[in-house]
């Protein structure tokens, strides 16, 4: 192998060539893409910051555990490539995430658990942009997005929720949760009354002529009264 570092944040990953040890990282989501035909990984840093990481098809049985979803780790010797923006994974045509760079999983890398040892103000949610900026963003491709706010109005219509949120910047948009499970629609309709504050993450940016609103998918997930910066004083 050549030249070995460790590092703390995706942003110092930089060296094609070299091979790295990140000292914390957790599994954010896991997930088949372009019909099963490799499993992607997505991480998040100790930023928050999240990057892609794909593992061949020899190595899949190694990474395809639900159990390791939501979980602290070190990330051991492993090495980076460009990524092209032609083969970040999608789903339903909309970019699941986007970073400058990928990781790439071999059979030296190695994933650590960090259950005794979770570093302190170890984050769990990524970065999420402001609403002015979702609202504002009118970029031709098509992404999934994290999106917190409180919810000022919401109204249901069977299995669906159509609400709107606000954030600390006092901008608001439109969310529509549809196809929820009958446990997800029960759970929903307290804090929908009680105005609370919502995270849900992978949710469809869809630019409409004359506004942007977020649609959920089935890879959503909905946290409410979320522990994260943007949520407090809220």
């Amino acid at each position: 192998m050549s030249d070995h570092f460790s590092v703390e944040e995706f942003s110092s990953l930089t060296n094609d060539r070299a091979w790295y040890n990140i000292i914390f990282v957790k599994v954010e989501f896991i997930w088949h893409d372009v019909d099963g035909k490799r499993l992607v990984v997505i991480f998040l840093d100790q930023h928050r910051q999240k990057i892609v990481a794909f593992v061949p098809q020899n190595l899949i049985h190694k990474y395809n555990d639900a159990s390791l979803m939501g979980g602290f780790f070190s990330l051991n010797h492993f090495q980076i490539e460009n990524l092209n923006y032609l083969e970040c994974p999608k789903y339903q045509n909309y970019v699941l995430v986007w970073s400058e760079k990928k990781i790439v999983i071999n059979e030296y890398t190695k994933l650590s658990s960090l259950t005794l040892t979770i570093p302190r103000g170890a984050s769990l949610y990524p970065l999420v942009p402001s609403i002015i900026e979702l609202k504002h963003d009118r970029r031709p491709q098509m992404d999934i997005v994290d999106v917190v706010g409180r919810i000022i109005e919401g109204k249901r219509d069977r299995c669906c929720f159509e609400l709107s949120l606000q954030d600390k910047t006092g901008h608001t948009i439109q969310l529509f949760l549809s196809a929820l499970k009958p446990s997800d629609v029960i759970r929903s309709i307290r804090p929908v009354q009680q105005r609370s504050i919502i995270y849900v993450s992978r949710l469809k940016l869809v630019h409409l002529p004359d506004i942007n609103i977020l649609k959920s998918t089935e890879l959503s997930t909905i946290t409410y009264e979320p522990d994260m910066v943007e949520a407090r004083d809220m």
